[in-house]
Order: structure tokens, then sequence, then C-alpha cells
């Protein structure tokens, strides 16, 4: 302990004292750590998957009660389910759980969280169907994109700053720097991952909507085929 303390270039007391300044260097590492992922929250909302079965349930009801007339419950109904994270119009989320229901999958599969976690990466048309807004996707792949860009590019910059400093010689200084230098590599790390992620799932929520779409042309071929017999 004594000859480690040293190498630091460090006394007990020394030592003692640094405690709390390394809680706080911690303590702002972690604030900033959030910062990037709430960014992500503000296009990437994950919520109905968390939900307890009662709430899912009350949302089902919701989604398959016969069409409502007045324009103020329908208003209600659809913020009930914005509060849900079903943002969708209500006949698309029919839509949706009908197809999972044919597909015989009694949870929500991982396409169908992403696809509900980019609500914003649609638009919906005249059949309910969604289709990928341009818009939409430009700005969600930009946004990731470019968080993905600086994790990488803090990745090696973070690198070099930690050569320099394995190079000095140890002091309370340089072991603080080496400190902030690695958790800051492990976080960009993290950060190129979890974008890289968040990319994938744009690709399965647009996967998902086609599979929706083709489930939706066959029902209203089926429906068409049995009036004309």
């Amino acid at each position: 302990m004594n000859d480690a303390l040293t190498s630091l270039g460090l006394t007990i007391p020394q030592a003692i004292t640094a405690i709390p300044v390394f809680i706080t260097i911690i303590s702002l590492m972690y604030k900033l750590i959030k910062v990037p992922f709430k960014m992500i929250d503000v296009i990437s909302v994950n919520k109905y998957v968390n939900l307890p079965v009662k709430d899912k349930a009350e949302a089902m009801k919701i989604i398959y009660e016969n069409e409502v007339l007045d324009k103020s419950i329908r208003y209600i109904n659809e913020l009930k389910l914005a509060e849900y994270g079903l943002h969708y119009p209500i006949p698309t989320l029919r839509l949706m759980f009908d197809y999972l229901y044919s597909e015989r999958l009694l949870s929500v599969s991982a396409k169908t969280n992403d696809f509900l976690k980019y609500h914003k990466v649609f638009f919906i048309d005249e059949s309910n169907n969604p289709h990928v807004s341009k818009k939409g996707i430009g700005i969600t792949i930009l946004m990731l994109s470019i968080l993905m860009i600086i994790s990488i590019g803090g990745f090696g910059i973070g690198i070099k700053a930690l050569i320099e400093t394995l190079h000095q010689s140890p002091d309370v200084a340089s072991g603080i720097q080496l400190v902030i230098y690695v958790i800051s590599e492990v976080l960009f790390v993290l950060m190129t991952l979890t974008m890289l992620t968040e990319l994938s799932s744009v690709y399965q929520a647009t996967s998902m909507a086609k599979k929706m779409r083709k489930y939706n042309s066959e029902e209203i071929y089926k429906k068409y085929h049995v009036n004309l017999n």
C-alpha cells in the first residue's frame, strides 16, 4: 500500500484527502454520461414494453373497443395511449396487434418494440399503413450518426491522451488524469455500441412496418375476395 502511494507521490494523509476529489470527479463523469443517452431518448422512446400487464390490458381495451364517434372521447383515448407509449393512430395500432396475433406472437417482439420506439420515423396513409418518412428517418439517422462519430473521435483522442499520461512521472495530477481518461474511454465505447444498436433498431422498425403493410394488403384482399363470392 505504502509502495503504491509512494509511486504516485502520495502520503497516506494525502491519499485520504484525495478521496473526496475522486468521488466528485466520478459523480461529474456519471452526470456527463447521461447527456448523450438523454439525447437518444428524445428520438427513441421505449415505454410500452415495460408497462405492467394491467396497463397493457387497458391499452388493448381502448384499441379494440367499437369506434367512438365523440371527438373528445377519441382525443382522450389517444392521449391515454400516448401515455402508454403507443403514439400511432388507433387503427394502425389495431393493425399491428392483429399482425402479431396472426403470427402467434403473444408478447411484443424486438422488431415491434423498435417500431413503437421510432414512431417519428413513419407517417400513416389512408389505409392505416405505416410508411417511412424521409424527413423523420433522415433526422433520426443524422442524430445517431453524429453521436457515434463524436464517440469514435473522442475514443481516438482519449487513447492518445492516455498514452501521454502513462509516460508522465507519477503524481497526483497524472493519477487523476489517468482515472478520467480510462472512464472516458469506457464511456465512448459504450456510446458507440449504443449508437450502432439504435441504428440497427431503426432498420428493424422499417422491416416491421413493411410486414404490417403486407399483412394489411392481404387482409383487404381476403375481404374483397369474400365479398365478390
